[in-house]
């Protein structure tokens, strides 16, 4: 389809909906790229900073979409946090402990967790140190230490025995739309600023992908979908896009999932 005006990503425990104030059309690759390419280039010596942050929050925007569907199309058992001792890594040097994480998942994989499902992503502390959070899922003999520690819902808190590079925590996931929004959290304006041309979210091959579909619908048609799913809307939100004289309203679709 050339041309679209709702759009479903569609998850094993649910669906996000999109829909849009304006008719989004797709073009043939070589009618994008030279356009682009234009505009990128008048841009660049009228705008000048304006530009360079509009280019860094669409970054954040890919970045953070990217990630909600990967987390969203998988089911998780733990979600975990992954810090560094400046004692055995440079926690400041992204490069170090991004090489150091990419390390540590091949280990986990080759000796404990063969089929281990993941996806990790950096923060960046205020103190200027990165460290990670991620999920897993397909956990293998991973070994998950009981801290004696408990959260603020009382579920347990554990350590990872198969880290030595720093500090841990996991803890077993209750829902995982929740979770899938809250990881995304970590993608911030600063990080995105600091890993300019980066990495900044790392997947296993192994993980399944959400089913997207395109539709041209009219507005008592979108009415009618959206009424039909009432019951299990979870929430709703509207991003205004006024550079692209666009309006997008968002429902997120929960399923009970036995």
């Amino acid at each position: 389809m050339l041309a679209y005006n709702v759009r479903t990503y569609n998850y094993l425990d649910g669906q996000q909906i999109r829909v849009y104030k304006n008719m989004i059309v797709k073009h043939p690759e070589d009618w994008v790229t030279p356009i682009k390419k234009q505009e990128e280039k008048k841009t660049t010596k009228t705008q000048g900073v304006k530009d360079e942050e509009r280019s860094n929050k669409n970054s954040q925007n890919r970045t953070i979409q990217k990630i909600y569907e990967i987390t969203r199309s998988n089911m998780w058992e733990y979600f975990i946090t992954l810090t560094f001792d400046p004692k055995k890594v440079d926690s400041f040097n992204y490069e170090e402990v991004t090489k150091k994480l990419v390390n540590w998942l091949h280990n986990v994989k080759a000796c404990y967790a063969p089929d281990l499902r993941y996806i990790v992503v950096p923060e960046l502390h205020k103190s200027g140190r990165y460290h990670f959070h991620g999920m897993l899922a397909n956990c293998g003999n991973m070994e998950f230490v009981d801290s004696g520690k408990v959260t603020a819902a009382g579920d347990p808190i554990y350590n990872i025995g198969n880290y030595n590079l720093g500090f841990t925590t996991a803890t077993k996931v209750k829902d995982n739309q929740k979770v899938s929004a809250y990881i995304t959290k970590y993608i911030t304006k600063e990080l995105c600023a600091s890993t300019t041309g980066k990495k900044r979210y790392w997947a296993s091959r192994n993980l399944d992908k959400a089913v997207i579909e395109e539709y041209v619908l009219k507005k008592s048609e979108i009415n009618d979908m959206i009424d039909s799913l009432t019951e299990n809307i979870d929430y709703v939100k509207t991003l205004d896009i006024p550079m692209l004289d666009q309006k997008v309203r968002i429902f997120e679709v929960k399923y009970n999932v036995l």
